[in-house]
């Protein structure tokens, strides 16, 4: 598992471990507090994927407006996340597709 730098704390590393996860990977340290990880490759990795979904998450809020929701009511801003991401999804898959092709 990995997370922000926000997250990092004793109370949440003591619980995800109870929960019987076994790499906690924190984006930043606080303290004397220490990632537990069980190799470099997975630490890594682990770095890898959460650049990754920042970047996903950067695309969604600024492309697809999900930095801020004017629809109105729980329903409606799960629609607007739902919608915002089927596209966000619909565009990669074109952009692959089309380079796959162009190729």
């Amino acid at each position: 598992m990995v997370t922000d730098g926000g997250y990092a704390g004793k109370s949440n590393l003591e619980y995800t471990q109870g929960m019987g996860i076994a790499n906690v990977l924190f984006n930043t340290i606080v303290g004397s507090l220490k990632n537990t990880i069980s190799s470099l490759h997975m630490e890594i990795g682990l770095g890898k994927w959460h650049s990754g979904m920042e970047a996903v998450i950067s695309n969604l809020k600024q492309d697809f407006g999900l930095r801020c929701c004017e629809w109105k009511g729980w329903k409606h801003i799960q629609a607007k996340a739902l919608w915002s991401s089927i596209a966000y999804n619909h565009r990669v898959r074109t952009k692959m597709t089309l380079e796959r092709i162009l190729a």
